[in-house]
């Protein structure tokens, strides 16, 4: 790694380092102006770390987060160390300070509960305040006493995190270096517009695989196509139940289930479909109570599908196969039944006696 993308990070490393050496200092009774010192060295290295770190390109999105946090580390250990040396001074500035620790800790809440880190906004409000509150904290070292300065430290502070937390709701991505409460919420138009074509794109995609899907099926010059593992579980249509076999869907004409016993469905002739889940598993040996503890239950798919014979009476079918399967034969039947057929949406499935009972729909 060369030396420019280091000295940045030292800097940064380097100001969170110098908080507890302020704490140290002030245990070992230097001097205000020595103390004041370290606070206006560490306000330099916050200046120009991001200023090196721009102009020599390395100005990533960890660097910028964790001077966020060296910033914070810094100036917690000054507050305690004003806690321990001037206990005059803290006892005046008290309230101001724990306010703004509580904006802060607010709002680090809810960023982490969002985002899962920290914000690093570095806004034009929260730049501001980190000049005061350094020069407030130098002439509280240098003089023992509070000025006007702590005062404009603290209502910028309050102000700075009030920001920080309304630019977190307002942003639904984490972001860093965001300026204004008008550049975040440009910025949210931006990434909700970005995740709306990104679904669009999506949908693009999803329905261009189901065209050329239908398309290789509808074709002439292939082979019908099967569903290998389908299972008539019950109905009208045949005798007994639980057959299993394969289903072709490759014709443009009809549906032809075969197995021990052979169905064929004109696509023509169909009233009704629906689909629905059911949980399907072997339990084997073991109880249904242990396996539910043990492993999540598969589903299947169930089709429930009615249509008129040749002698134009309504037979019911309803068949069992793979998720995968169903989503296939959803499409193809969706794509090939005439369009004035009435369908039922995908939803429960319905009592078979319902279906037996209902009559062709006009």
């Amino acid at each position: 790694m060369q030396i420019k993308q280091w000295i940045p990070w030292t800097m940064v490393l380097g100001r969170a380092a110098l908080g507890p050496i302020v704490v140290l200092g002030e245990r070992c009774g230097w001097s205000g102006s020595a103390l004041a010192a370290i606070v206006l060295t560490a306000l330099l290295s916050d200046i120009f770390d991001g200023v090196l770190a721009r102009r020599w390109k390395t100005d990533t999105a960890a660097l910028r987060l964790s001077d966020t946090l060296a910033d914070t580390a810094f100036y917690l250990c000054v507050a305690v160390a004003i806690g321990f040396g001037m206990p005059v001074v803290w006892h005046q500035c008290r309230s101001g300070v724990l306010l703004v620790l509580g904006c802060e800790a607010l709002h680090f809440a809810f960023d982490f509960a969002k985002f899962g880190r920290p914000a690093s906004y570095h806004s034009y409000v929260a730049k501001t305040w980190g000049l005061v509150l350094a020069v407030a904290v130098v002439v509280t070292f240098a003089t023992q006493h509070v000025s006007i300065w702590m005062s404009a430290a603290v209502v910028l502070g309050v102000l700075s995190n009030a920001e920080t937390l309304a630019m977190s709701l307002i942003l639904p991505a984490w972001r860093r270096d965001v300026k204004t409460l008008v550049v975040a919420w440009r910025m949210r138009t931006d990434l909700l517009r970005e995740q709306v074509e990104m679904k669009r794109a999506a949908g693009a995609l999803v329905g261009l695989a189901v065209m050329l899907s239908l398309g290789t099926l509808g074709s002439t010059e292939m082979k019908a196509q099967s569903l290998q593992h389908v299972t008539y579980v019950g109905g009208t249509a045949l005798q007994g139940n639980r057959i299993d076999g394969k289903l072709s869907i490759g014709t443009n004409d009809a549906l032809e289930f075969a197995g021990t016993s052979r169905l064929v469905i004109s696509y023509d002739h169909v009233i009704t479909y629906e689909s629905s889940s059911r949980k399907v598993v072997h339990v084997g040996l073991l109880t249904e109570g242990i396996w539910k503890l043990v492993a999540p239950w598969p589903e299947a798919k169930q089709i429930s599908l009615s249509y008129r014979d040749a002698d134009d009476h309504t037979q019911v079918v309803v068949l069992e196969m793979s998720r995968a399967d169903e989503a296939l034969l959803v499409e193809v039947l969706k794509a090939r039944v005439p369009r004035g057929t009435s369908r039922q949406p995908v939803q429960p499935l319905r009592p078979l006696v319902s279906l037996k009972e209902k009559g062709p729909e006009q």
